[in-house]
């Protein structure tokens, strides 16, 4: 698209943003603490959960994904409702509002009370505005459209978008809204129409992120996502749609924004102490709940067993086909399962003799590995600690871990590999983690 189309388009999307903006409550948002949170997600088949077979996903896409998170973290409220459509477009998403439809034929759960009734609302549309007017030749994978259509259509994504946000303000004024960036559905073309495709998706998304900051909602990009490994997510050269590792990560990219708690007051642990900002940043992503006494356990060895709880609540994992067992951990034991999803990603590992030994604290070197398993880091320091030789079963982790400043060691010389991590640290490893990533 010409330089002049793509300003004439965004000169014109200011303005609908603006008198948009007139009649929008602009309120700040935060989750009630404790408190269950009710879930609605609006847009297209990306909302639905489409795979790339074209056929439904088992569990909803994104959305279901991001429903069982919430469910993992007992903050799943009444039944979550998925009010998209596949082929839907923002006035089809804006029309459902303004009728107040059912969620399906014959439902009793209608769009306008569960959007008044929500605390968290996802939002993915504005593609098909776009795709209704691009062209590619199956044959050679020419990608074409005219200038000025396409940017008549992301006018009308805009309006329609800061529409849409509005009523849900009007309705709602203190939900968390997330609306989804798009990802380049095009993988399979020909490297010299991938120019073309991606400058397209860059102005879609730029709209989509102006409205977004513009109505005081959360912008999620899940193009980078993508971008790594993008024929991995869409495999299928015949289909725009994700499979369930593409649904895994856009899943992802939205619980990395999401802020799902308040903070909380914990009996030992003070506004001065060193990892208080860590340990109410994990608090408000739903990671670091605390014990039922009030009190975090500040000073207390962290056991395999939180640490488990800690990652799963921090990360969307995929759960193995046929779970993993370990004897000391009960079938029903709800840790089982969390434990399987880390072994399946080898985040983290059982013992040669069929032991987990949830119980045990996790040593300052187990640590290490794990959270660089974690988090995919790469890169070294050439800082050494005394106490962890080369050859040390752990050394490469740890000096990834120093090179990030993740941790610095237990002082200019020696590292601990052989200690018991505290919850503080661990809360801060963590959070560094999460940050540094990020």
């Amino acid at each position: 698209m010409k330089l002049k189309s793509v300003q004439r388009c965004l000169k014109q999307l200011t303005i609908a943003i603006f008198i948009i903006l007139l009649f929008s409550p602009q309120i700040p948002i935060s989750a009630e603490e404790n408190n269950a949170l009710n879930y609605v997600s609006l847009g297209d088949s990306v909302a639905f959960g489409i795979d790339h077979q074209n056929e439904p996903t088992p569990i909803m896409g994104y959305f279901g994904l991001l429903a069982a998170q919430l469910k993992q973290i007992n903050l799943l409220g009444d039944l979550p409702n998925n009010f998209a459509k596949p082929g839907y477009k923002t006035d089809d998403v804006l029309k459902d509002i303004q009728d107040n439809v059912p969620l399906k034929e014959g439902s009793n759960i209608l769009i306008q009370p569960s959007i008044q009734n929500a605390d968290i609302i996802t939002i993915s549309v504005g593609a098909n505005d776009v795709l209704s007017y691009v062209e590619i030749d199956k044959s050679t994978g020419t990608v074409s459209f005219k200038e000025e259509e396409i940017a008549e259509a992301l006018v009308g994504v805009g309006q329609n978008l800061g529409t849409i946000i509005a009523q849900i303000r009007t309705m709602n004024p203190e939900a968390s809204i997330y609306v989804m960036g798009y990802y380049n559905a095009f993988p399979h073309l020909p490297n010299t129409e991938q120019e073309k495709v991606k400058a397209a998706l860059n102005q879609l998304n730029a709209v989509i992120h102006e409205v977004a900051a513009a109505t005081h909602s959360t912008y999620v990009s899940t193009a980078e996502s993508f971008e790594a490994d993008p024929t991995k997510f869409v495999p299928n050269p015949a289909n725009i749609h994700p499979n369930m590792d593409g649904y895994y990560a856009i899943a992802n990219d939205f619980w990395s924004r999401m802020f799902v708690r308040g903070e909380q007051e914990y009996k030992d642990v003070k506004e001065n102490d060193w990892a208080y900002e860590a340990i109410q940043y994990m608090t408000t992503k739903g990671v670091i709940w605390g014990y039922t006494d009030g009190r975090y356990g500040y000073h207390d060895p962290v056991k395999r067993s939180q640490v488990v709880l800690m990652l799963t609540r921090n990360h969307i994992y995929s759960t193995p086909a046929e779970l993993i067992y370990f004897k000391d951990i009960p079938i029903d034991d709800p840790l089982m399962i969390n434990t399987a999803q880390l072994v399946h990603n080898n985040i983290i590992k059982g013992y040669p003799d069929g032991t987990f030994k949830p119980a045990q604290s996790m040593t300052r070197a187990e640590m290490a590995v794990m959270i660089v398993d974690a988090f995919n880091l790469q890169g070294s320091t050439e800082h050494s600690f005394t106490d962890v030789p080369k050859g040390h079963w752990a050394s490469e982790a740890i000096t990834t871990l120093a090179a990030h400043n993740i941790t610095n060691g237990i002082s200019e010389t020696k590292f601990g590999p052989d200690q018991p991590v505290k919850r503080s640290e661990f809360a801060a490893f963590l959070y560094r983690s999460m940050t540094t990533s990020n």
